[in-house]
């Protein structure tokens, strides 16, 4: 009797209604009760296995708004026009001290920004300055190379020559003079003193001679080369006073290195900022595209390539969006024994964000021209995977080696021919060799 009520509830979970009465309980022959089974045909073609991981949206770009020079901010460009808003909403915010008609605010989170438009400006006095004295000095070392080169006037180096002449010739009359003197003074005509001052004064003339000479042959030379390096190099120094003015100059006024949202703001209007210590002004971000950071654990790194499509999943995308692996880290973590992949995908619409929650599938493995089976076929006796092949009538258990599993298909390796029916709707509750009856019902395979 207890094996007919097992016999029952195994009829029930079958769904195959009740035995017929035969008081010998289930019997092999013709007229014994059968559970009703469905089953599908092992085929051989392609199985492949995804895997879910969880991910987080990252910006393509970000960027953290700093001074390069010290300063006070000037303005903050203004936002560009909200949507308009109605009644309600205005008087809302107007309730708030925030009338968007009188009070227009500055650049702030959420505002779009294009490449190079305007961040944020310095106040311009202190540089302008820097500047007008860089300028100066630049003049006034321009204008002392242009004099060197310049050098001496045609009329300054003739009034050389004529001094140098007329030095030549004082010097030729004092040493006539001499000559006389010492004629004379051999004679008893002239007095010892006289000579020596006659000596004195060749030496004097000899002197300017000479003097005059050397500042005629000079200027007819020119500069010397270390005097004309000492001139330019003061040039070039002053130039760069003034380019590195101009530059810092150009620094008061910050652009957006590329188009982006900002996404943060620090400083406002009248505040100071300094380019060290490092005080940051807002903070931007290049959403489009987007990427989704996945930790992919080590077993499935074979499978995964850069330039492989994924799909990503996330609050915004009721039905999923294609990706594409764009980066994969060139290192396993050795605390978590995964590598970290980004996966790169539009988000034109911008209705994405970073650091929100993602789900990203990946193609884990693929087997081409394999055994598979529904994956409700398999089922395991005394812990070994094994499913129910239906021949004649006949359940006949066969042990097999599974593969890969996907949506639709598990691979089997070993234990199965192609084109088998295999028993697809609860295999756990049949035995080795039971007979069976094939579900008739439509919709069935048969």
């Amino acid at each position: 009797m207890r094996s007919r009520e097992l016999l029952a509830a195994l009829c029930a979970l079958c769904a195959c209604g009740p035995p017929p009465e035969q008081g010998g309980g289930a019997a092999a022959g013709s007229g014994a009760w059968r559970p009703v089974v469905t089953v599908a045909p092992a085929a051989r073609g392609a199985i492949a296995a995804d895997v879910e991981l969880p991910a987080t949206f990252l910006p393509r770009r970000r960027t953290v708004i700093v001074a390069e020079v010290d300063g006070v901010i000037r303005a903050l460009p203004a936002a560009r026009a909200a949507l308009p808003l109605r009644p309600e909403q205005q008087e809302l915010l107007c309730g708030l001290g925030l009338d968007p008609l009188k009070d227009p605010r500055n650049l702030d989170l959420g505002d779009r920004v294009a490449q190079g438009a305007v961040l944020v400006e310095l106040e311009r006095g202190p540089f302008e300055l820097d500047l007008d004295v860089a300028r100066a000095e630049l003049g006034q070392a321009q204008a002392g190379l242009a004099e060197l080169l310049a050098w001496r006037r045609p009329e300054e180096v003739r009034q050389l020559e004529a001094a140098c002449a007329e030095a030549e010739a004082e010097f030729e009359r004092a040493r006539l003079a001499l000559a006389r003197a010492h004629a004379l003074c051999t004679a008893d005509a002239a007095s010892e003193k006289e000579r020596e001052q006659a000596e004195a004064e060749v030496r004097t003339w000899e002197a300017r001679s000479a003097a005059a000479a050397a500042s005629l042959e000079m200027a007819r030379a020119g500069p010397t080369t270390e005097e004309q390096q000492v001139a330019e190099a003061a040039v070039r120094t002053a130039r760069a006073r003034v380019a590195r003015a101009e530059e810092r100059l150009a620094k008061t006024v910050v652009l957006a290195p590329y188009d982006a949202f900002v996404t943060d703001r620090f400083v406002d209007v009248g505040d100071r900022v300094t380019a060290m210590p490092r005080v940051e002004i807002m903070e931007i971000m290049d959403c489009a595209p987007l990427l989704a950071e996945v930790d992919v654990p080590e077993r499935f790194l074979g499978a995964i390539a850069v330039g492989d499509r994924v799909r990503v999943a996330a609050q915004g995308l009721p039905e999923g969006a294609a990706g594409v692996v764009a980066m994969r880290n060139a290192k396993v973590d050795a605390a978590t024994r995964t590598c970290r992949v980004r996966v790169a995908l539009g988000n034109a619409a911008g209705l994405l964000r970073p650091g929100q929650f993602a789900r990203v599938t990946l193609r884990a493995a693929t087997a081409e021209q394999t055994v598979g089976v529904p994956p409700a076929a398999l089922c395991f006796r005394d812990g070994s995977p094994a499913v129910f092949v239906v021949r004649d009538d006949r359940a006949t258990l066969r042990r097999v080696q599974p593969g890969i599993a996907g949506e639709s298909a598990v691979e089997i390796l070993s234990g199965i021919e192609p084109g088998e029916q295999v028993v697809v709707h609860d295999p756990a509750l049949l035995a080795d060799g039971m007979l069976v009856t094939l579900d008739a019902r439509p919709g069935s395979p048969e």
